[in-house]
């Protein structure tokens, strides 16, 4: 797993720092995983919309795992990622509707490898949290799905690495 840092300029006035925790949505960590889930703040649930079990995992298995062992008040986004594989994409707009609705979040079309709606993303969940959350200036963030924000062009994540949550928060 890994803890990054990004800070997200909200307004003119106001900035909020993200703790991120990549949790990289691997089967085998999922009871390491809930550990991290207790006080997070907000989720970005990923999935690969080439790859149809991708999506059905996070509708599943990872949303259903957040909603276990998260807070009730998380905050969530999802990613439908590889967006700019237009060919491949086995996932449907009408899936994802039917998914946004079921689960009362709001679901991004992103491109990692175009940074396509990365900053927009992390924008609505930083200024979602910020509303639920108001007294807080710096707020943890768990990902489901490894995404290598620091290697995208035009992400800028702090290299903050962290090897336990306590030297964290």
């Amino acid at each position: 797993m890994d803890c990054n840092t990004k800070t997200i300029k909200l307004d003119d006035k106001n900035e909020l720092k993200l703790l991120i925790w990549d949790t990289a949505g691997q089967e085998k960590y999922r009871s390491l995983i809930t550990h991290y889930f207790k006080d997070a703040h907000g989720a970005l649930l990923v999935f690969d919309l080439t790859v149809k079990e991708s999506f059905e995992g996070v509708k599943n298995i990872w949303f259903e795992t957040l909603k276990k062992h998260a807070p009730e008040n998380v905050c969530k986004v999802a990613l439908a990622n590889k967006c700019d594989r237009i060919d491949e994409i086995e996932v449907s707009d009408e899936e994802i509707a039917q998914f946004e609705k079921k689960f009362n979040l709001k679901c991004f079309k992103t491109s990692a490898k175009e940074n396509t709606g990365i900053e927009e993303s992390f924008l609505f969940l930083a200024k979602q949290m910020k509303e639920t959350f108001r007294f807080m200036t710096s707020i943890e963030i768990k990902i489901e799905h490894p995404l290598s924000f620091e290697k995208q062009k035009g992400i800028k994540v702090e290299k903050e690495k962290c090897s336990d949550k306590s030297q964290c928060c």
